[in-house]
């Protein structure tokens, strides 16, 4: 039984935790217990993540007992899997490893930390030495750069997590990667410094002296070291990596040599470092990737939260950029781009198709976002592809969060790779028909760590252009629809048509792109294919009445405000996309064939039901059905 317990101390103070991991090393443990116990600084305690060794280390813990706070043997999955072990069972607000075999340079190494201020954005970096060794780390160069703040020059460095104090929030968020043996130390320091924008405190003094046959020091293991060591910076740095390694050999080269032409090379490519870091290189670091590749009505249903995401105090400091679908370009870039930074459009008749264009359009947009390396990349999709997956996978970021979802847009055979594609997937509601906005909110919530205050879709600052030629009472009518089972016989709009204009004396506005089907008369303005996403939206805002198919231009209709609506759906995703939630002061009437009608009074059963594409016939409405709504509403 651990007898020692951490001292309180003042919120702004260090309050330590010094967690030891020990495998079959009692000898080493004892080392470690040896320097602990001779501490004159008391704000700490110290926790002891054992493997499950076989050699004699309990007979070390019963010795040092009283300055044990808590000790744990159990099997684990390497060194780091013990290291976030103790991080969960820490309660001091500053953690320190000294693993078995290291030791404090002497009794009073941290009374230091007693001046120290404690800050959960900043960790504090000391030097430390091995055993029989006169090399310090970190070394002259790395220190310069740590105490400079240049953090994207330490292509080469060495943190030693002896020596390096660091605040547990930080790792209880971003636990140490337990895929890797020896470098997730490394990994966790790039993560903080370049993406997190966490602080580096850099003091000139000498911490612990460790063990030399310490698991990296061990031949077996460098080759391991050497690979992960490479794969994270060229994660991190990339094309900097190259950089540097290119800039090392001249630097060389240079000391060896008195050609002027090698050392004009040389300062040249240092003016380009400068420049490019300057101009380049924090940009990159700091976008957020928004992917939403979906329909109009998709888009209308999420682009509220673009706000939310800007403001939040999470990503306030982020550029955000949004790859989307060309279908809504005009109305993003009209209304969004006070929030969006810079969009990337795809044309989905044409991205990732087996054809010539398909392939020069994919290509294109694959290069401009290979150019970047991002922050993070947020693909906030329900019903995502395995292609994008695969896209995000290719791409380069640290985040990499996606939602749970279901298989509705996955081919058959293809294998889940979300697991493998995103260091976080957020938890969805799992009934089936939530309300596409609702889901929405729910995601970007957890996203941003905030409560999101607006429960549908709302679209300010219509474009103000006048329509001369446009009535002050008029119907839109919208005739387009993605599936043959969503459209009607041209005769029923006809039929509906005649009605409004002859029995309610009201003018028809028509609105879509196909113009396949004329109509004629002197209340009938014909808007289709004249107009772009914002004019639209400016013409459903004054308009008295939305008639059409459960389409981008009806969410639109809603998202501005109109306040009758009469949908024809075919009950596909029945609860998802419609019928909404009812909206005070407006009357929204969402009209289904006999078979869902019917059964709305179980709003459950046809959740059920048509949750994987199923649908009905929009024929099976009758044109008498939807002039029946139009008297009720305006009668």
């Amino acid at each position: 039984m651990a007898s020692r317990t951490l001292s309180i101390v003042e919120n702004n103070q260090i309050n330590l935790t010094i967690i030891t991991v020990n495998l079959n090393n009692a000898d080493g443990l004892e080392k470690t217990a040896q320097s602990i116990s001779r501490l004159t600084y008391q704000y700490y305690e110290w926790l002891i993540i054992d493997g499950a060794s076989g050699d004699g280390f309990l007979s070390v813990i019963q010795k040092y007992n009283k300055f044990i706070t808590k000790w744990l043997s159990e099997p684990d999955d390497g060194i780091y899997c013990a290291m976030n072990k103790g991080v969960r069972f820490a309660t001091g607000n500053m953690l320190l490893f000294m693993n078995s075999g290291d030791i404090f340079l002497n009794e009073n190494t941290l009374d230091f930390l007693s001046e120290c201020k404690f800050s959960e954005r900043e960790i504090i970096v000391g030097q430390s030495q091995f055993a029989n060794s006169k090399i310090i780390y970190p070394s002259a160069d790395d220190a310069l750069y740590l105490n400079k703040k240049r953090y994207f020059c330490f292509q080469n460095g060495f943190i030693p997590h002896q020596a390096t104090f660091i605040p547990r929030q930080l790792l209880l968020f971003d636990p140490y990667d337990e895929s890797m043996k020896i470098s997730s130390d490394l990994d966790f320091f790039l993560k903080m410094t370049l993406y997190k924008r966490v602080k580096v405190r850099f003091i000139k003094k000498l911490i612990a002296i460790c063990d030399k046959n310490g698991i990296s020091n061990h031949q077996q293991y460098r080759t391991i070291a050497l690979q992960e060591d490479l794969k994270i910076r060229k994660k991190y740095f990339g094309f900097w990596y190259y950089y540097y390694k290119l800039h090392k050999k001249l630097n060389n080269l240079v000391k060896r040599t008195d050609t002027s032409f090698i050392k004009m090379v040389y300062k040249l490519l240092r003016v380009i470092l400068v420049i490019f870091t300057r101009f380049s290189f924090f940009y990159k670091q700091n976008t957020l990737l928004i992917i939403r590749p979906d329909n109009i009505g998709d888009y209308i249903l999420f682009r509220n939260f673009l706000l939310f995401i800007n403001k939040s105090q999470k990503y306030r400091n982020m550029k955000i950029t949004l790859m989307g679908n060309r279908a809504y370009k005009t109305l993003a870039e009209y209304f969004d781009s006070d929030f969006v930074s810079k969009f990337i459009w795809i044309d989905n008749k044409k991205f990732y198709k087996n054809n010539f264009p398909g392939f020069l359009h994919t290509l294109s947009t694959v290069c401009q976002l290979y150019k970047m390396k991002y922050h993070s990349i947020f693909y906030p999709v329900f019903s995502r592809t395995h292609f994008f997956d695969k896209l995000v996978n290719r791409l380069s970021s640290i985040n990499k969060i996606a939602c749970y979802g279901d298989l509705v847009n996955k081919k058959k055979g293809s294998l889940d790779i979300t697991r493998q594609v995103y260091t976080e997937i957020i938890p969805t509601e799992s009934t089936v028909g939530v309300f596409e906005f609702k889901r929405n909110k729910e995601i970007v919530e957890k996203f941003i760590d905030e409560k999101i205050e607006i429960n549908y879709p709302i679209i300010d600052g219509l474009f103000e252009q006048s329509y001369y030629h446009l009535p002050d009472n008029y119907i839109v009518i919208c005739m387009e629809a993605n599936l043959m089972d969503k459209q009607w016989p041209d005769e029923y709009f006809e039929q509906v048509i005649s009605y409004i204009v002859n029995n309610r004396n009201l003018s028809v506005v028509l609105l879509g792109l196909d113009k396949s089907v004329i109509f004629e008369g002197k209340q009938i303005i014909d808007l289709r294919g004249k107009t772009t996403l914002p004019e639209v939206a400016s013409v459903l805002s004054k308009a008295k009445c939305f008639i059409g198919y459960d389409s981008g231009l009806m969410h639109l209709a809603i998202a501005v405000g109109i306040k009758k609506l009469v949908a024809i759906c075919n009950g596909i995703y029945y609860g998802r996309f419609v019928p909404y939630p009812e909206i005070s002061g407006r009357d929204l009437r969402f009209v289904f064939p006999p078979e869902i009608s019917q059964n709305q009074h179980n709003p459950s059963y046809l959740r059920e039901k048509y949750s994987d594409a199923h649908y009905e016939n929009a024929m099976q409405i009758q044109p008498e059905q939807i002039i029946a709504i139009i008297g009720e509403i305006y009668c």
